[in-house]
């Protein structure tokens, strides 16, 4: 007996697109989901949907806040902590349901001199539902990826750096528990010398939901106890 799930008398259903990175599809994702809740609380306002879904889209393709400023301020109302003062702001997104201006995600991501770089992303509880840590961690970092133009092949020919040694640690971040993991990695800056360098990530409680911090700067700048310190001070 065939396996066929469409309805009778109609076509099944095409195949996905091929092609589509991981990233892309958490940003599709999103826009479906805002899509959905416009249609079921707003009575079907098409217009309105397809704008947001736009901001969302268009978040993917770099064209959301790019003033350094701006930026700045959208990762401090994630995480106000004394790590943001060795950053530049980069680019940034926030995106809200109409009418009851309820969060679905924003995002900033920082730079700084010798490859650093820093990624804050606030969740909507609603659109993560069901996912573990390390999902959300990777679906952010995927997200991040995607917003840059980085198909799945470039990934595979330009790997992560091999991680020497990782420590988990379980902390406390506005009084609630918090995990990060702590990776030392050795990593040649354009221009530069190979050091070895800190890649962090962890997630910690925000203040309208699950919030994603990656890092990635020398050791010379922190050791894990100075980190720790200012991920605990987080306000």
């Amino acid at each position: 007996m065939s396996n066929n799930n469409s309805a009778p008398g109609f076509p099944p259903p095409p195949p996905p697109p091929a092609g589509m990175s991981s990233g892309t599809k958490v940003l599709l994702g999103v826009g479906c989901f805002l899509m959905a809740c416009v249609v079921i609380c707003c009575g079907g306002v098409a217009m309105l949907g397809m704008r947001v879904s736009k901001q969302v889209q268009q978040f993917g393709n770099g064209l959301a806040i790019t003033d350094p400023a701006e930026v700045m301020q959208v990762a401090r109302e994630m995480a106000d902590t004394d790590l943001l003062d060795d950053f530049t702001g980069e680019s940034a997104s926030e995106i809200k349901l109409p009418f009851v201006n309820k969060l679905v995600f924003k995002v900033a991501k920082l730079k700084a001199a010798d490859d650093r770089s820093m990624l804050l992303c606030e969740w909507s509880r609603d659109a993560i539902a069901g996912k573990s840590h390390d999902e959300l961690i990777r679906e952010t970092t995927d997200m991040a990826a995607a917003k840059q133009g980085k198909p799945d092949d470039e990934a595979k020919t330009s790997p992560e750096p091999p991680q020497l040694d990782v420590q988990i640690k379980e902390i406390k971040v506005r009084d609630q528990p918090a995990r990060f993991q702590f990776a030392k990695v050795k990593h040649k800056p354009a221009g530069g010398v190979e050091a070895e360098y800190w890649q962090v990530s962890g997630v910690f409680e925000g203040k309208e939901g699950p919030t994603v911090l990656t890092l990635f700067l020398p050791r010379t700048d922190y050791t894990m106890e100075q980190l720790i310190a200012d991920f605990e001070a987080i306000k």
